[in-house]
């Protein structure tokens, strides 16, 4: 940093302002001892001199901090090689943090892919019943189509004796009835693979953006009687007993409104319903939904009662409720799980709201029966705070159900959005 001059304020320097030490100590620069209005006194202290200015001797103290201060100006400023540092720290920072991102992301990807690939892997495996039938098959083929056959004897004292013998008529009338059920078996398991396709699921309740949003009160409740899809929002008991005997509907948004602390009954849902969404169930609402035979895709978004139990499905079940998305409060858990059982028999794809901290849904959801679920996603409102408790989740979910997809809908969001 300069240092000015006392008397005329000018920076010091080795010229003009030249720092001069006059005989009382003080330090002033050449200019202001030369100047005639200041006379031979020390404008500091007022003291007389009669030494000349170029009598005078130097301030090399101040000389030598201003050539320090040169050097310094001269060459490169610590500062300015910490910054420098700094900046180079900062890029490798935001290099880095790419690199993870890019990675996390390759990681994400690769988990999904390596799900996929063990659920083909285990999709093509011959199953026990698969190998147990090639087996009954071989030795179908082998007793038909052999022209001799050697028999073992053994009698109770422990003697045996070997023997051959060729096919005769009592064999030749054998082999229509071993065709007969070697083609039975054919047909049941055709049978069983064309249920299984016409059961599809279709997905989650979908609807046309030309349906509007209702509100019962403010149109002709009878216009509707005809409509086969149809969105409602604030329907109340009576409104509910309108839409049970509309007979065509057959798709189904529906929002409840009851009056705080009321807990009026609620008739049943109409019966012919194929997909239905519906915000605020009631029991009433669960309760009728084993009476509809024709229900394939279902949401239930909140539920407003006590605990309920519903009653299990039929062990022959094979078609009914295929896309199922709960999403319950946690006191309501109970409530969650019962419906699922509900529905285990002809499940295909499971949506539930789920938190990172429920340890008891793999035991649960193991426990639960479902033999044709294929897609399990666990719903997540805020993301996920720790992708390990995740993947800690996840896997042991998969754990349970083998056969079974299961993703998350924030750590997989890519890759739902694909499928």
């Amino acid at each position: 940093m300069p240092l000015p001059c006392d008397i005329c304020f000018e920076h010091f320097d080795c010229k003009v302002h030249r720092p001069k030490v006059l005989p009382c100590g003080h330090t002033v620069c050449l200019k202001c001892v030369e100047n005639p209005t200041l006379g031979r006194i020390c404008p500091k202290c007022r003291k007389g001199f009669t030494t000349g200015p170029a009598d005078l001797l130097d301030n090399m103290y101040v000389l030598s901090v201003m050539e320090t201060v040169d050097q310094t100006a001269a060459s490169p400023g610590k500062l300015q090689q910490l910054q420098r540092g700094v900046d180079a720290a900062q890029h490798e920072v935001r290099l880095l943090e790419q690199a993870i991102d890019a990675l996390n992301d390759k990681l994400t990807s690769s988990r999904a892919q390596l799900l996929l690939m063990n659920l083909a892997v285990r999709a093509r495996a011959p199953t026990i019943g698969q190998l147990k039938l090639a087996a009954q098959l071989e030795d179908r083929h082998r007793l038909l189509t052999a022209s001799k056959y050697d028999l073992l004897e053994e009698d109770k004292d422990g003697a045996s004796r070997r023997f051959s013998l060729e096919p005769d008529h009592h064999l030749a009338c054998l082999m229509p009835v071993l065709q007969g059920a070697r083609e039975e078996d054919n047909k049941d398991d055709k049978e069983d693979t064309e249920d299984e396709l016409a059961c599809c699921p279709l997905g989650p309740p979908s609807y046309s953006n030309d349906t509007p949003l209702l509100t019962f009160g403010a149109h002709d409740k009878i216009t509707y009687q005809g409509q086969e899809e149809m969105r409602l929002s604030n329907v109340t008991p009576d409104d509910a007993s309108i839409v049970r005997d509309m007979s065509r509907l057959k798709r189904l948004c529906i929002t409840t409104y009851s009056a705080a602390g009321s807990n009026p009954p609620w008739p049943d849902l109409p019966l012919q319903l194929e997909e239905l969404y519906i915000n605020g169930a009631h029991a009433a609402h669960l309760q009728c939904l084993k009476r509809m035979p024709r229900l394939r895709s279902l949401v239930v978004d909140g539920y407003v009662g006590a605990a309920l139990t519903l009653d299990p499905p039929k062990p022959c079940s094979r078609c009914g409720v295929q896309w199922l998305g709960v999403r319950m409060k946690k006191d309501q858990y109970s409530t969650l799980l019962s419906l699922v059982r509900a529905c285990a028999a002809s499940l295909r794809v499971l949506e539930i709201k789920c938190g990172l901290k429920n340890l008891a849904l793999s035991k649960d959801l193991h426990a639960s029966g479902l033999r044709f679920l294929r897609r399990l996603v666990l719903v997540r409102v805020h993301p996920a705070g720790d992708t390990k408790d995740c993947d800690r989740q996840r896997l042991a979910i998969q754990g349970g159900l083998p056969k079974v997809l299961v993703v998350c809908s924030k750590c997989n969001e890519a890759f739902l959005g694909t499928r």
